[in-house]
């Protein structure tokens, strides 16, 4: 039964990043870029990405440097650089 309502993640890069790295423009751009991925303590392994584009789902493993257990730790990360 679910406990609360869908969520909604979003993919975020610092300026410095997108700079450095360029900006992706498909999701197989992504696979060349220093993804953070997440492992939420419900499920086992890496939280696989849920993308969608003019209403056609994508469900992909992106592979990258760092994992956390948070979702605001990953920001950080991210906002970092």
């Amino acid at each position: 039964m679910p406990i609360s309502p869908d969520l909604q993640n979003v993919i975020i890069a610092s300026p410095s990043y997108l700079q450095d790295k360029g900006i992706p423009q498909t999701p197989y751009d992504l696979s060349s870029h220093a993804c953070i991925n997440t492992r939420l303590s419900l499920r086992e392994g890496i939280n696989d990405w849920e993308l969608k584009r003019d209403g056609v789902a994508l469900q992909c493993r992106i592979d990258g440097p760092l994992i956390f257990n948070s979702v605001y730790a990953a920001m950080d990360a991210a906002m970092a650089g």
